[in-house]
């Protein structure tokens, strides 16, 4: 992947230090009043602030295998990212790997809106694991 405009980064090291167990980043790119359209375990969508959306993702550490990785982005404007992440995850003996999508609006710096869209298999995934929220 080679975009390289500012917000695009700033979504790729955030992701990238999380993945090495370093939330930092990600929690200072989100704005305090941050709010995000987020998939439920269960299947559909659900609207989070920043405090709900790290508990809600603090479910992935249950999982054996948890990797986020931005494999390609369009900037749309200059406070637009879209974001397609490949993710792959275990548990046991279920796996998938899978793209989703991240859409993300910058105001000063900061993310302070996002929606995401994930597949079918992602769902289905989680949905075999047995874990609920």
């Amino acid at each position: 992947m080679t975009n390289n405009h500012p917000n695009v980064v700033a979504v790729r090291e955030a992701f990238e230090a999380a993945d090495r167990g370093d939330p930092s980043k990600i929690v200072d790119l989100f704005s305090d009043d941050f709010t995000v359209a987020a998939w439920k375990i269960e299947g559909g969508q659900r609207l989070l602030d920043k405090g709900e959306y790290f508990q809600a993702m603090a479910i992935v550490g249950k999982l054996d295998v948890c990797k986020t990785e931005l494999v390609d982005a369009h900037t749309i404007g200059d406070d637009i990212v879209a974001g397609v992440f490949r993710c792959d995850r275990q548990l046991g003996d279920i796996k998938t790997v899978t793209d989703i999508l991240i859409a993300f609006r910058f105001k000063d710096g900061k993310v302070d809106r996002a929606a995401e869209v994930c597949s079918l298999d992602f769902e289905k995934f989680w949905a075999a694991t047995g874990i609920t929220e």
